[in-house]
C-alpha cells in the first residue's frame, strides 16, 4: 500500500512538472492565409507568380553560374561541367567521317553538273 502511494505521487510530481516546463512557442503556429481570409490585399495570381518566378529563375542563375560566369583562367568547381558540355556540342556540330564522305560526293556532283 506504502509503495502504491509512493508511485502515486512520484507519477503526480512528474505531471506537474511537465506542465510547469511546457513550451510556450511551440503553440503558436502562423497557418498560410485561407479563400476567406480577407486580410490580404494582393490577388491570388501574385502568389502564382511569385511561385513560377522562383520556380524558374532559381535554375536559371544557378545554370547561368555553371555555364557562362567567368571565373578567371584557374581551375573551378564548375570546370569538368563546362567540358562535358563542350565535349557535347562538338560532337553535335561535327560531321561523321560517314556524313563527311556524304558532303564530299554531292559537292563534287555538283561541280560536276555545273560545267555540263
Amino acid at each position: 500500500m506504502l509503495a502504491m502511494h509512493g508511485f502515486k505521487s512520484r507519477s503526480l510530481s512528474f505531471n506537474l512538472l511537465r506542465q510547469r516546463h511546457r513550451r510556450q512557442f511551440a503553440s503558436k503556429v502562423h497557418r498560410l492565409p485561407k479563400a476567406g481570409d480577407d486580410d490580404d490585399f494582393r490577388p491570388p495570381w501574385v502568389y502564382t507568380m511569385s511561385r513560377l518566378l522562383s520556380y524558374t529563375m532559381i535554375p536559371a542563375v544557378a545554370a547561368y553560374a555553371i555555364f557562362v560566369y567567368d571565373f578567371g583562367e584557374r581551375d573551378h568547381v564548375f570546370r569538368p561541367a563546362r567540358r562535358w558540355v563542350a565535349e557535347q556540342k562538338a560532337t553535335f556540330f561535327t560531321l561523321s567521317p560517314a556524313e563527311q564522305q556524304l558532303l564530299n560526293v554531292e559537292k563534287s556532283n555538283i561541280g560536276t553538273s555545273e560545267k555540263i
